[in-house]
Parts: C-alpha cells; sequence; structure tokens
C-alpha cells in the first residue's frame, strides 16, 4: 500500500470505523469481515519494510506476510467445517439442514434441488466437509499444487452462489490471487526462516497467527454448543 504513514493509518481506521458500524446492525458480521482489516493491516507493513531493510529482507518479510493470509484463509475453512460439527453433529451429512436453506432461502436452483429430495443435499452437505476439514492440511502437503485449491474455492462459492445467493464476495475473491502467488514468493519467504533465529520466529509468527486468527470464530462455535449443551 505506498502512501505516507498517515495515510496508512487513516485507512485502516476509517475502515476499522466502518466495520464497526456494520457490526451494529449486526454482532455476526465480524466474523464474516474482520479479515479484510486484518489483511489491510498486514498490507500496510510492507512499505515500511521494503524502506526500512535491503530488498532481499523485505522480499522475504512480504511473502512471509502472504503466508500469513494464505494461513487466515486455510484456517477459515478449518473452523467452517468444524463449526458444523461442533453446533450440528456429523448428523449435518443427512443434509436436513441444507435442504431446509435450500427450500426457505434457496436460488430457483436451490428450490428445485430441495424440491428433488434428500440425496443432492446429503451429497453436498457431505462434500462441504470433506472439501473444508482437509483444506489447510491439503495446503501444506500440496505447496506446490495451491493453485488448484484457489481455483476449487472459487469454485466452491461459485457453487454456494448458485444455489444460495450468498457471494461470500468479502472471501472468495482472494481465492485465485492468494494462491496463484508465483515460485519465487515461497523461495523468499524460506530464506527468511533460515535466516537466524529471529528471522525465523518472526516468519513462522506470522504464518501462525494468520492461522489462529482466521479459526478465532471456531472458539465462538465451540462455547455456543457448550452452552446450548448446559
Amino acid at each position: 500500500m505506498p502512501g505516507k504513514p498517515a495515510v496508512r493509518v487513516a485507512a485502516n481506521v476509517s475502515f476499522g470505523l466502518l466495520q464497526h458500524q456494520v457490526v451494529r446492525l449486526d454482532r455476526t458480521l465480524w466474523s464474516y469481515n474482520s479479515h479484510l482489516n486484518i489483511f489491510l493491516g498486514l498490507l500496510s507493513l510492507v512499505e515500511d519494510i521494503e524502506r526500512d531493510g535491503d530488498q532481499d529482507s523485505a522480499a522475504a518479510y512480504a511473502t512471509a506476510l502472504l503466508a500469513a493470509m494464505q494461513s487466515y484463509y486455510a484456517a477459515m475453512y478449518l473452523q467452517s467445517g468444524l463449526a458444523k460439527v461442533l453446533t450440528v453433529g456429523w448428523k449435518w451429512t443427512r443434509g436436513s439442514t441444507l435442504r431446509g436453506a435450500w427450500a426457505e432461502l434457496g436460488t430457483p436452483l436451490g428450490k428445485q434441488l430441495s424440491a428433488v429430495g434428500p440425496n443432492p443435499a446429503r451429497a453436498a452437505s457431505t462434500g462441504a466437509l470433506v472439501y473444508e476439514l482437509p483444506f489447510a492440511p491439503l495446503m501444506l502437503a500440496a505447496w506446490r499444487l495451491r493453485w488448484l485449491l484457489g481455483l476449487s474455492s472459487a469454485g466452491f462459492h461459485g457453487a454456494v452462489k448458485a444455489t444460495m445467493s450468498i457471494s461470500f464476495w468479502h472471501l472468495s475473491w482472494y481465492s485465485v490471487p492468494l494462491f496463484a502467488a508465483p515460485d519465487r514468493a515461497t523461495v523468499a519467504c524460506s530464506r527468511l526462516l533460515k535466516a537466524g533465529r529471529r528471522n525465523r520466529w518472526a516468519g513462522l509468527g506470522l504464518a501462525v497467527a494468520g492461522a489462529a486468527v482466521g479459526a478465532a470464530p471456531l472458539v465462538a462455535s465451540w462455547l455456543k454448543g457448550r452452552h446450548a449443551r448446559v
């Protein structure tokens, strides 16, 4: 994010105030939109890194910020899958929740799928868990093919839009750019992790922080489920 520090501070503060007003309309929206504030804050750091360090170090830290954003994105899928299991249980795969949502809130296509019978909803509900839960492990295990995860994420949200008219624009438009980053970005981040203990902990800390914040809504889901059982 180019510009003077005052511009970057103003952008973050004004966007934070905007989100505060949005959340006042619906308290659940913080879990949908908060990553936008975090990503803006991370991007605001890049220029300072470039100015204060050499180019190699700047590239390494910039790609560590990218890793934090990727970790956040992957953790959101993980927490979404686990939230379904914690709040509804494995009976989520029966499809009754999704079928009811299609019937009541769905698009014409969603309503048609709901009317067909339980099987489409069962398949879609099971598929959602099969997709969301392994997303983060697959990102680590098949790193060189991560662009496929980005494309599949765009397709996943496209299917939700087609059947439920829910765009998830605040997340889905990141899917391809985040995971189609060139390999040189990975190499730069790798150099950071190998450049001494301080840099290694800085790089790992950014990635772990991204994952932790992305998974934060899971705590709320767990507490909600625990309260319901009491």
